[in-house]
């Protein structure tokens, strides 16, 4: 499981990546592409993102413990 917390993934390309089972809790997600990434187990709590962090369909933000962020404070 790889263990990726408080990692900076601004901006990052996610798309074709194994995040199954990973530990993004407390990562920047600020503009993170995870478009087709399954994050059923992945734990995300506290993982910061913004409006231009695009997200799997139907993902739940809420459910999985993601905090809305603005630019801003993530500089």
């Amino acid at each position: 499981m790889p263990a990726l917390m408080v990692a900076n993934l601004r901006d990052a390309d996610l798309r074709y990546a194994n995040l199954d089972g990973a530990n993004l809790i407390h990562a920047d997600l600020n503009g993170a592409n995870l478009i087709s990434v399954n994050l059923k187990i992945t734990k995300l709590t506290n993982a910061a993102y913004t409006a231009e962090t695009r997200w799997p369909d139907g993902f739940d933000r809420v459910a999985a413990g993601v905090v809305w962020k603005s630019s801003a404070i993530l500089e």
